[in-house]
């Protein structure tokens, strides 16, 4: 063990990984592991390994800890505790040389694929007879008490927090996990203990996914109106939305289907609510008709889609970057919205309320674009990263003025007055079709006539003016690393941290490198990206799709092309490592 850390060893580091079959409880185990080292004061990335079945296969939690903060899952295991003799085989080869397995005794194991790597066989299923011989899940407990022994925790503070987990079950339960953590830790202290250099504090942190700082910035954005026809990544908000609904004024609902959500919320919204739905790609399909209705009433509301592997159901547990395209053409006509992508964990916190904001100000569709990898991953937060402390634009009344109300009236920066249903004396219509300031339609009787053509006109240079005021308000591109950078690297979405990372190590090795990372996709922010990338020495784009979408948007964009790409389509996650290995590449 300690020849382990000598040659293997990243500084103050330990990234474990624990796999077993789906339904045997990797995911809660994973997250009660993660939750123990940040009582410990350490920093956490937990990432979910899983597939689109409810038993069997090989799902996996992966934990990577530190003493500084961490925005990766990271590139080899240092521990994998494989109960299943499929999980071996899955994640054998991610064990770097001179790492430790542990497996269940019932594991079958080559030999001959383990080379290089210490195994240890834990007698967990003779320990869970002993205990409890019908509750087959305890072994996860017992393995969860070897592995903070071993590590250097206190048994109390997994005590303590089973004692929390399982205190709505009885006592009988809460005693035999205490049993269970016990004869666990008492089989690490047969094991030789990790010189991992982590130290641990009391310094107390959050632990967070990219899906709850969605939903935590919703609320903080003055939501009041959520839809949502469950599908992943992004189902735990309205888990989250629907938990505290009652404490935070919320109206949550699911609905029968994705064309119902969208519909839904375009009534909210049209009822003056601060409304909001979320999906992912192929519920996003069905809400794009909806999404042209919302455009044509000017209506505030606000989308979350997540990436995964497509077309159709594809790859459903998977991560992906393919739905660029689909996101950007949704609906049909021209439209103003705004698009932005998630980048991180307190970003899609903060776009949250950027996007709702938005969407009330300026009365237009906003869609926010996240991924599998990006939602459904947790990391350690400080509780400072979060500011609660929100200001958001209300909704302005309208004024009465000569010769009536005109919900659609022409204005030079694109939004009129918004008046809601009960307001007296503000009564217009809203239809799907064109319309003039008074919100009559002119596309039928009146349709093709002089007059109509110039109100055609007006109303759609009109609202075209809401995207680009709005863009007035975004963010500053953001760059990183050397400025002399040898090499500029292009990335967007979850692939920020990735890109980060890669620069601080190869910056270790004396390679300089930088990078500028595109938030908003529409409208874009053409001057800044323009300028950054013609004073790139050599340029390189990471994405996680086949075509580069991306790479492509900004050619039509900028008219400037990138000269290298890194895509990535499989569905696996990005690796820094990857990113390392092509820009090395690329700079011979």
């Amino acid at each position: 063990m300690d020849e382990m850390n000598k040659i293997n060893k990243i500084s103050n580091e330990v990234i474990v990984r624990i796999a077993a079959a789906a339904g045997d409880g990797v995911a809660s185990m994973g997250e009660l592991f993660a939750k123990i080292c940040t009582r410990n004061g350490l920093f956490v990335h937990g990432l979910n390994y899983y597939q689109s079945i409810i038993r069997g296969g090989v799902t996996a939690w992966n934990i990577r800890i530190s003493n500084e903060p961490v925005y990766t899952q990271g590139d080899k295991i240092d521990i994998l505790i494989a109960l299943q003799t499929e999980a071996i085989e899955a994640y054998s080869h991610e064990v770097r040389e001179g790492g430790l397995i542990l497996v269940n005794e019932n594991v079958k194991l080559d030999n001959e694929k383990l080379i290089g790597v210490e195994v240890i066989v834990l007698p967990l299923i003779k320990n869970v007879k002993e205990i409890a011989p019908r509750l087959k899940v305890l072994q996860n407990t017992i393995v969860l008490g070897t592995l903070i022994k071993i590590m250097g925790f206190e048994l109390k503070i997994l005590e303590d927090m089973l004692e929390e987990i399982f205190r709505s079950k009885g006592e009988r339960v809460i005693e035999m996990n205490h049993n269970a953590a016990k004869r666990g830790f008492e089989l690490g202290e047969e094991l030789k203990p990790i010189d991992h250099g982590l130290k641990f504090n009391e310094k107390r942190r959050m632990l967070m996914s990219g899906n709850q700082a969605t939903a935590v910035g919703a609320i903080a954005g003055g939501l009041q109106y959520h839809a949502q026809y469950p599908m992943t990544p992004t189902t735990f908000i309205i888990h989250f939305l629907a938990a505290h609904a009652v404490e935070y004024g919320l109206v949550v609902k699911q609905m029968e289907d994705e064309i119902g959500v969208v519909n839904s919320v375009i009534g909210a919204a049209y009822g003056g609510a601060r409304a909001m739905c979320a999906t992912s790609g192929g519920g996003f399909a069905l809400m794009t008709e909806g999404l042209g209705l919302a455009a044509m009433l000017e209506l505030p509301i606000t989308v979350v889609t997540g990436m995964r592997g497509g077309p159709s159901t594809g790859l459903p547990t998977l991560t992906e970057q393919g739905d660029l395209n689909q996101v950007y053409g949704a609906s049909q006509g021209d439209y103003p919205k705004v698009i932005i992508a998630f980048s991180d964990i307190v970003d899609s916190y903060e776009t949250m309320i950027e996007g709702l904001n938005l969407a009330e100000k300026h009365q237009l569709v906003v869609l926010l674009i996240t991924d599998t990898y990006l939602a459904e991953h947790s990391e350690t937060l400080e509780v400072g990263e979060i500011n609660l402390e929100v200001e958001n634009y209300p909704r302005e009344k309208p004024k009465m003025e000569d010769g009536g109300y005109k919900r659609y009236k022409v204005t030079e920066v694109g939004v009129s007055p918004r008046s809601i249903p009960g307001e007296e004396g503000f009564v217009h219509v809203a239809g799907s079709d064109e319309h003039d300031e008074w919100g009559h339609l002119i596309s039928d009787r009146r349709a093709g006539l002089p007059e109509s053509l110039k109100i055609r006109n007006a109303q759609v240079e009109k609202r075209a003016r809401k995207a680009i005021n709005a863009s007035k308000e975004f963010k500053p591109v953001e760059t990183y690393g050397a400025e002399d950078g040898e090499l500029t690297v292009v990335g967007w979405g979850s692939t920020k941290r990735y890109i980060q990372e890669a620069i601080d190590q190869l910056a270790e090795e004396g390679i300089k490198v930088n990078s500028l990372h595109i938030r908003y996709i529409q409208p874009f922010q053409k001057e800044e990206v323009s300028k950054l990338l013609k004073q790139a020495k050599k340029t390189m784009i990471v994405e996680m799709n086949f075509s580069g979408q991306m790479k492509r948007h900004i050619q039509a964009e900028t008219g400037i092309g990138i000269d290298y790409e890194l895509l990535k389509y499989d569905g696996a996650y990005l690796k820094t490592r990857d990113i390392v290995e092509k820009i090395k590449e690329v700079m011979k």
